[in-house]
């Protein structure tokens, strides 16, 4: 009698727990789909009247949201990064992005705008004054750190996901975003990056993360010594360490809260399928210090020890110009 009593206790104990389990997942999906749609419905009836303003100038919703011919998507944050901002665009439209988020930090900056006039007009981009849309988080008043506006990356990556998400296709399983900073380089290994999204990742796999090395200053003194970098940096790290992500925009329930990738708190609720970092479609070189020159202004402008150790360790800066690397140049042929 007892042990039936134990065994029918036992039974209604695991029948609980998977009661509860079950409960717990579909509070949290249903609460990561409310969070969506809240957001979603969000920008779409009432977008602030500072988010795509740039200098004082409107972008046209009708116009900047036409995006159902377009596929491939990108997002960054940059600051003061006008002089090689023209390669890493010209770069990537022709790796085969369709359009792309810019979000600058200093909205003083009229190189970057002039820049990137031709590409606005051609709506290719979309440039967007990053503290006038998040005010508190992408203060400019805030320490120069490592990540050191990790914060404000992460609304503005989540902002432009959900722009998307309003203006594509619902549930559109060929639209991609991807989420990197300008001086790191994606592309496709064999074709370009729009083809190898298309044909060579399965369908079921909803992120991918990309894996990519740094790459030193090649011996470059000065920043003068060179007009662009993917010919002329051509040495780079043995230790692959650096990661970033392409993500499906309908299939990542999950909103960013990293730089790096879409995360979520409760790991094995998850709802997407993520590639390996080792993957054999997919690399980015992360020009993180492409002269000596430059390295300085990183020291100068960065609160964090990171960037003197680096400069002081020859052992360092011998390893990031350790191994010869010149796919790129093969990846820039790959035009879409």
């Amino acid at each position: 009698m007892n042990n039936n009593y134990r065994k029918c206790m036992t039974r209604k104990g695991a029948c609980t727990c998977l009661i509860i389990f079950v409960a717990i997942y579909f509070i949290f999906r249903t609460g990561v789909y409310l969070n969506n749609e809240r957001r979603v419905i969000s920008f779409f009836n009432d977008p602030p009247k500072s988010l795509w303003i740039f200098n004082g100038k409107h972008y046209q919703r009708s116009t900047l949201w036409n995006f159902h011919d377009k596929s491939l998507f990108a997002v960054t944050l940059v600051r003061n990064k006008a002089r090689f901002l023209k390669e890493w665009v010209d770069f990537h439209l022709k790796q085969g992005i369709d359009f792309i988020f810019i979000y600058t930090h200093n909205a003083s900056d009229v190189e970057t705008e002039l820049v990137l006039i031709p590409y606005i007009k051609s709506k290719k981009v979309a440039l967007i004054d990053a503290e006038r849309a998040f005010p508190e988080l992408c203060s400019q008043n805030y320490p120069r750190i490592e990540h050191w506006f990790a914060w404000c990356q992460c609304e503005v990556f989540n902002q432009a996901l959900h722009v998307l998400r309003i203006s594509l296709p619902r549930h559109d399983r060929d639209k991609w975003l991807a989420v990197f900073d300008v001086d790191e380089f994606i592309y496709g290994h064999s074709k370009c990056l729009h083809k190898t999204l298309k044909e060579d990742i399965p369908q079921h796999i909803d992120s991918v993360q990309v894996q990519g090395y740094s790459f030193g200053t090649s011996g470059f003194e000065n920043n003068s010594q060179f007009e662009n970098i993917i010919d002329t940096h051509l040495r780079r790290s043995s230790v692959d360490i650096i990661y970033k992500s392409i993500s499906r925009v309908w299939n990542i329930n999950i909103e960013y809260t990293g730089v790096h990738l879409p995360h979520c708190i409760i790991f094995f609720l998850c709802e997407y399928m993520m590639l390996p970092i080792v993957n054999p479609y997919i690399h980015f070189n992360h020009y993180q210090y492409i002269s000596m020159e430059e390295h300085r202004q990183k020291i100068a402008m960065n609160a964090n020890n990171h960037y003197r150790e680096v400069y002081k360790d020859t052992r360092h800066q011998n390893e990031l110009n350790s191994v010869f690397d010149n796919t790129i140049l093969n990846a820039s042929l790959l035009a879409c």
